[in-house]
C-alpha cells in the first residue's frame, strides 16, 4: 500500500536478521512526508487511493495515519523496543527495522 508502484522491477524486501527485521519499501515518503511526520502520525494522505480504498474496504486498514503507532506499540508490548525508519539519501527507498530482542 505504501511503495511507489511507478518505480518498475522493485519489489518490497523483508530482510530477517538474529537481531532485527528490516522491510524495505521501493520509493521514499510522499513529498508531503518526512521521517518526524510519519512518527507524529502526520497528514495523511495515499500515495495508492485504489489500494487504500480495496485495503480499508476489507478491513485490513483500520485507519489512515495510525500504522506508526500500531506498529510502535506492538513492539513495546512485545519486547520494549521501538520500529526504527530511515529513507535512502537519494528518497528511492524507506525502510522501517524492527528488534526482534530488547536493547
Amino acid at each position: 500500500m505504501h511503495r511507489d508502484y511507478a518505480i518498475i522491477g522493485s519489489k518490497i524486501l523483508f530482510e530477517v536478521f538474529d537481531e532485527y527485521v528490516n522491510i524495505t519499501s521501493p520509493g521514499g515518503l510522499p513529498n508531503h512526508m518526512n521521517i518526524e511526520s510519519v512518527m507524529a502520525g502526520g497528514r495523511p494522505k495515499s500515495r495508492n487511493q485504489s489500494v487504500t480504498h480495496y485495503m480499508a474496504t476489507m478491513g485490513f486498514m483500520e485507519q489512515r495515519g495510525r500504522g506508526w503507532f500500531i506498529m510502535r506499540d506492538a513492539m513495546i508490548r512485545f519486547n520494549d523496543t521501538e520500529p526504527e525508519i530511515s529513507q535512502g539519501n537519494d528518497g528511492a527507498f524507506v525502510t522501517v527495522r524492527f528488534h526482534l530482542k530488547p536493547s
